[in-house]
């Protein structure tokens, strides 16, 4: 319930910053890939296999003051792989991530058919209530919020809506290993590199594309410049396409933040990320702090908030024609959750638990 008086509870408190941290899970029971490393798993529902990727757990450090920190020139926010210099808590904080599945691939319904490679014919939409993660399918669009829920729920009980904090845990293994994740943001190509093509969705090709059908001349069979990890072990096409709901993260009647039932204060300030959030508990949610400029250590991602008078819920990377407001930081914060767009879609997680 919302504190007294209406005033959000101090999420510097140990309570709040609980419910927002995520303890990593385990292998489910038959994947026999190592729990240190990015692997793919096939993960088989009614018959057919949808492909998840294992993100494992690792930690991150947050640049809480750059320059004592040891990294001058990045900004506030900014994540590391290795212990900076000064102090815990004044210069830098520490976060764990991962320990869940993530979908390869943005959701498709479960008998939707893949296109041929090279032009995406034959590709078909389907009509299932299920989603599957395959590549060369028309992404499951016009889904709204709820729907979106309950399709991944279908997959199981390990199952469920990519959660914010799982998204940031992917845009953070990025940062923190120097990986620019392209997408399709520019109309069947990349905003920042147009030899990095796409093969159109013939359902609407007026700029989505089918499910990872990036290409590129020249590319290893092992890279992929829209994954994570910039291999095919890795989640891709985090950046443009479909922009996608996740679970938790929303803006109240009263345009405040929030995370299911906690009330997080003032929704932020819509603008470029050129810097992220360090407090307590907001810091693993992804989410910028005091927009400015496009900054090139988050590309020229952005956050959008509309003030509204109904509840709104988020969606995450922006979509194809985003240009070059799209990215792995890029999050809308101005989408009801009755929505229903061309443009929208999701993917789902699996997260066993001990």
């Amino acid at each position: 319930m919302p504190p007294e008086m209406g005033k959000p509870p101090d999420i510097m408190g140990p309570g709040a910053q609980e419910k927002l941290a995520l303890s990593p899970g385990r292998l489910a029971p038959d994947d026999t890939g190592p729990v240190d490393q990015h692997h793919l798993y096939p993960f088989r529902h009614d018959g057919t296999s949808s492909i998840f990727v294992w993100i494992p757990a690792f930690t991150a450090w947050q640049l809480l003051q750059p320059a004592s920190a040891g990294h001058p020139g990045k900004p506030v926010g900014f994540w590391v792989g290795s212990p900076p210099a000064g102090e815990e808590g004044v210069d830098w904080a520490r976060v764990g991530f991962g320990g869940f599945y993530a979908a390869n691939y943005e959701a498709s319904f479960l008998d939707a058919l893949p296109g041929l490679p090279e032009t995406g014919e034959g590709a078909t939409e389907g009509v299932s209530d299920v989603p599957k993660n395959a590549p060369g399918c028309v992404p499951w669009n016009m889904v709204d919020f709820d729907e979106a829920i309950a399709a991944c729920a279908r997959l199981g009980p390990q199952a469920h809506l990519m959660r914010d904090q799982e998204w940031t845990a992917c845009a953070v293994w990025s940062q923190i290993h120097g990986i620019t994740v392209h997408g399709n943001n520019g109309l069947v190509e990349d905003f920042d590199d147009p030899d990095l093509r796409f093969i159109p969705d013939p359902t609407y090709p007026d700029g989505r594309v089918l499910t990872g059908s990036a290409n590129k001349r020249g590319l290893s069979p092992e890279a992929d410049l829209t994954s994570h990890t910039g291999t095919t072990a890795g989640v891709v096409d985090l950046n443009g396409n479909v922009n996608e709901w996740t679970l938790d993260l929303g803006v109240d009647t009263a345009n405040r933040l929030v995370h299911g039932d906690l009330i997080l204060g003032p929704a932020p300030l819509r603008g470029y990320v050129s810097a992220l959030n360090t407090r307590p508990g907001l810091r693993r949610l992804g989410l910028s702090h005091k927009p400015a400029s496009a900054n090139i250590w988050f590309g020229r991602d952005y956050l959008e908030l509309a003030k509204r008078d109904q509840n709104i819920r988020c969606k995450r990377g922006g979509h194809w024609g985003e240009f070059e407001l799209a990215g792995v930081w890029c999050v809308f914060l101005n989408c009801l959750r009755t929505f229903r767009l061309i443009n929208g879609g999701f993917r789902a997680c699996l997260r066993y638990d001990d």
